[in-house]
């Protein structure tokens, strides 16, 4: 929204088309209108329509008569698309049919991983889907919710079983009709073909990190994509030390969920065993009951405080109460905001080494980077931390990022004026 607010100060007049997901609490009719702080939002609420099957989740033909009104109505000059996780490929197809000049934001691997995560069934990183699909397949196995399904459904979603009847579904996929845990097989091994195919209306993309471009590249997408970072707009403001004598303040602000790694950092800090360090954790303990629970119970004892979430505004706030960020997840992740908006505060961050993350924090510059899943070595960086006041001091020095919305929105129009003047770019 802050990209919209600024095109509107230069003139332009963007729409934001958005969703409600389905689960959340509903808004009364299928679409609704409003104007919030000057930008005009037209909001689908996807509990009229929702995806019941894995195919819809990528291709929801229930969507497009929505779109094509829409669309009818609004007459763009050109569409930009920042996530298709709630219109699907069904958006695309009524962008191509109406001849919409379209570019995207790709801000995740929604168009090469089922899951969204780049994250392989074992927990290992993963290079996108393989020829037969057999890691797709395995991936669902293993997310799928099996407690109301029958005794070989749940057998089939077990770790030892997985693997072979992963390959079983993969091949059985060609027979079309087959299913288990509610989805088709052919449903997931096609999900790759079908985004890759709608999304060739892209005559431009932007990917805010060099990994994310290879990694669509590395998966067979062909359209243009230029890598350009995201800018924060948040008060830089002198980074204070802890008024709490000799207290070094950790801190993690995010999703409370496995694949963000909070457990690392509470088991890192247990084994640390140092006295001067403090954690907060900012999030909402309500996203995941039984992982919070555990996390909860294995802090217990230490200096750890769980404080909830707060209001965007209060950020740079939090960020100034912690000497150190840490972003210890186990995936992939896409130049988290947060990342950016610490450094911008010059907070230094302690961060996984993933290329999503390692793209944006040198090593002992404005940062620490540790293994991906490894307590020990998360461990390690936190004592190194608590045992050497000029380390930190060191890298506060070195953390900032410059970089705000006016930088992007210069690359977005710059595209946009590009486009419509040249159709589809040179890569």
């Amino acid at each position: 929204m802050s990209v919209a607010k600024g095109l509107i100060s230069r003139g332009h007049e963007p729409i934001v088309v958005t969703a409600v997901f389905y689960g959340e609490t509903p808004q009364g009719r299928l679409i609704e209108r409003r104007v919030w702080e000057d930008i005009q939002v037209i909001s689908i609420d996807k509990n009229t329509i929702p995806v019941r099957t894995v195919r819809g989740s990528y291709d929801h033909p229930e969507m497009a008569r929505i779109h094509r009104d829409i669309l009818s109505e609004l007459k763009p000059d050109i569409v930009h698309v920042c996530h298709l996780i709630n219109h699907t490929a069904s958006l695309l197809d009524q962008l191509k049919e109406l001849n919409i000049p379209t570019v995207a934001t790709l801000t995740d691997f929604f168009g090469i991983c089922l899951t969204n995560k780049l994250e392989d069934a074992d927990g290992a990183l993963c290079a996108g889907p393989n020829a037969s699909r057999v890691n797709c397949i395995s991936c669902f196995l293993k997310s799928a919710d099996t407690r109301n399904s029958p005794w070989y459904a749940r057998y089939a979603s077990k770790s030892i079983t997985r693997p072979v009847v992963a390959r079983a579904l993969a091949m059985a996929s060609n027979f079309g009709q087959n299913s288990i845990l509610g989805a088709r097989p052919l449903d997931i091994t096609q999900r790759p073909e079908r985004l890759s195919e709608a999304m060739k209306i892209y005559r431009y993309a932007i990917a805010p990190t060099n990994y994310l471009r290879a990694c669509y590249r590395a998966n067979g997408f062909g359209f243009p994509i230029k890598v350009s970072r995201f800018g924060v707009d948040i008060p830089r403001r002198q980074k204070s030390r802890s008024s709490e004598k000799n207290i070094i303040r950790f801190g993690f602000i995010g999703q409370i969920a496995p694949h963000k790694g909070v457990h690392l950092i509470v088991r890192a800090l247990a084994k640390a065993n140092r006295s001067n360090v403090s954690l907060q954790i900012y999030g909402d303990l309500g996203q995941s009951p039984p992982y919070a629970s555990m996390l909860l119970s294995e802090a217990e004892g230490f200096q750890i405080k769980f404080l909830g979430t707060f209001n965007l505004g209060q950020l740079a706030d939090r960020l100034l109460d912690i000497d150190i960020l840490i972003i210890p997840s186990t995936w992939y992740e896409n130049s988290p905001l947060i990342l950016l908006q610490a450094l911008a505060t010059g907070t230094p961050v302690i961060v996984s080494d993933v290329p999503g993350l390692t793209e944006f924090v040198v090593d002992g510059t404005n940062g620490l980077v540790v293994k991906r899943d490894d307590v020990h070595s998360l461990m390690t960086a936190l004592c190194k931390i608590a045992d050497s006041k000029s380390l930190l001091d060191q890298l506060t020095e070195g953390a900032r990022w410059d970089r705000t919305t006016d930088d992007m929105i210069d690359d977005v129009i710059d595209i946009y004026h590009k486009v419509l003047a040249n159709g589809r770019l040179a890569s």
